[in-house]
């Protein structure tokens, strides 16, 4: 789905506020977001309209403000990090580790038999940075999604 069309206007007729579930009387102005969506092959498109009142718009938006704080944005637009210089040092270290161990995995040429060992041993040493990465400030996201597949 795209980002909606949000303008206002004066409602030309009666319509309940999602917001407030109150009628929006006619004549009186009102925000309407009108959301398109093109579908694509397995879902057929459709596009929505909604009218809200001014207020209730303004409500909504501060209410989705107070449930996501605001938070600076750091490098890339990521918050910047909690972790002392040292803990930064020392992550980096370990995040260099397993990117190299991934690299030996996929540089293996041996045939079947001993390659299990070889996959076996760096897979113990990824488990031993993964337990020293979590006291310094956790598993990566990424991490733990290649774990799963």
């Amino acid at each position: 789905m795209t980002r909606p069309s949000v303008y206002m206007a004066w409602c030309t007729r009666k319509a309940e506020c999602p917001w407030c579930k109150q009628l929006i009387e006619v004549a009186t102005p009102s925000v309407i977001v009108f959301y398109w969506n093109r579908g694509d092959e397995q879902h057929k498109p459709y596009n929505t309209k909604q009218h809200y009142h001014p207020q209730c718009w303004i409500d909504q938006g501060l209410d989705y403000l107070n449930m996501n704080p605001y938070s600076s944005p750091g490098v890339r637009g990521r918050p910047h990090s909690q972790l002392s210089l040292e803990d930064k040092a020392k992550r980096l270290l370990i995040l260099r580790k397993k990117a190299a161990l991934e690299q030996q995995r996929k540089r293996i040429k041996t045939p079947y038999p001993d390659r299990l060992t070889i996959e076996e041993r760096i897979d113990t040493q990824i488990m031993e940075l993964m337990f020293q990465i979590s006291e310094i400030g956790g598993i990566p996201i990424s991490w733990m999604k290649r774990l799963i597949k």
